[in-house]
């Protein structure tokens, strides 16, 4: 693990050396946008929803489908990948100096990379997820009060064990428990207030919920602190709320949260963008609700998953060359 986190450091150091509001209106009390198109009023009851991480424009979330884990040495693919993107195809590149400035945020950046199909019907979803090393499956199902993590090592290392590479835990939506491994984000950290305006993503209306953060980092200038200042938030009543659960982030919104942009000290524009590439309305059969799983079965919140989950994430196949590999 600690070898990975060099690399990574590494490669971002290598790499970097290397919205609008002007269409908007004023109706009565509330800002709108001008109509993008045929506006979606049908609620999304049953069909498929692609989710990526979007940063500088660039689809980063989309980058992991570039990666063969079928031919292993994911870390060293994912390696040579960055370094033959062009500029504005290269996230970490597009930042300019910033990662200098804060290496942390190329270290954040490189753990949100994410991509996920999520497999909706009612209040039941299945989201499918990815990281660089890892795959998910995240079920949360409101009508049958059940919830499951199962995560499943895709770059594991030569000496780590069978029972180390999966990971399978279950909690209880009525019991207010909920799935944050991972997640960079408290939203008890933050103030909550509704804006008077109205966003359109994918055609679907949105309302927009600014979060803010109440108490500022000790030194935000230091290049090691790093932390989202602000989110906006949007959400459509037309999507059940059960979506949320299943985000990376986990914020306690009664609309489907479809889109959230985390902003960083000292930018105007948001540093990553949560949002939807795809939303397709169509009909789930069964076996596209059906999670993976493994043993043994843990709790959500007992350490010993997420130890588990810890190891798989930092997973690597990177093969030891004796030192950090040069470009």
């Amino acid at each position: 693990m600690k070898k990975m986190f060099l690399g990574l450091c590494a490669l971002f150091v290598m790499t970097s050396c290397s919205s609008s509001d002007s269409n908007s209106a004023v109706i009565g009390d509330i800002e709108t946008p001008e109509v993008p198109g045929e506006v979606v009023t049908t609620p999304f009851v049953e069909g498929k929803m692609t989710m990526s991480i979007y940063s500088k424009g660039i689809n980063v979330g989309g980058l992991l489908d570039k990666v063969d884990y079928s031919k292993g040495n994911v870390y060293g693919q994912f390696q040579a990948l960055m370094t033959s993107l062009p500029k504005e195809e290269n996230p970490f590149l597009a930042w300019g100096d910033l990662f200098d400035k804060k290496p942390m945020a190329a270290f954040a950046l490189m753990m949100s990379m994410t991509k996920a199909d999520y497999y909706v019907k009612n209040s039941t979803v299945l989201a499918k997820a990815k990281g660089l090393t890892w795959q998910m499956d995240h079920f949360h199902s409101e009508d049958q009060d059940k919830a499951s993590v199962y995560l499943k090592a895709m770059a594991p290392a030569a000496d780590m064990p069978v029972e180390n590479q999966t990971a399978y835990a279950v909690y209880t939506p009525s019991k207010g428990e909920t799935y944050t491994e991972g997640s960079s984000i408290d939203y008890k950290k933050f103030n909550r207030r509704k804006l008077d305006k109205i966003a359109y993503v994918n055609n679907y209306a949105c309302e927009v919920i600014e979060y803010t953060l109440i108490k500022a980092p000790t030194d935000p200038n230091s290049e090691f602190s790093f932390g989202y200042n602000k989110l906006l938030v949007y959400t459509s009543e037309l999507f059940d709320k059960t979506i949320n659960f299943t985000h990376s982030t986990y914020l306690p919104e009664d609309g489907g949260i479809l889109k959230i942009e985390m902003y960083v000290d000292g930018i105007e524009e948001p540093f990553m963008v949560f949002q939807p590439e795809q939303v397709e309305e169509k009909v789930i059969v069964d076996s596209e609700l059906e999670t993976r799983v493994s043993t043994p079965v843990y709790k959500i919140d007992d350490l010993a998953f997420s130890a588990k989950v810890l190891g798989i994430m930092f997973s690597s196949d990177e093969e030891d060359t004796g030192g950090t590999q040069e470009f």
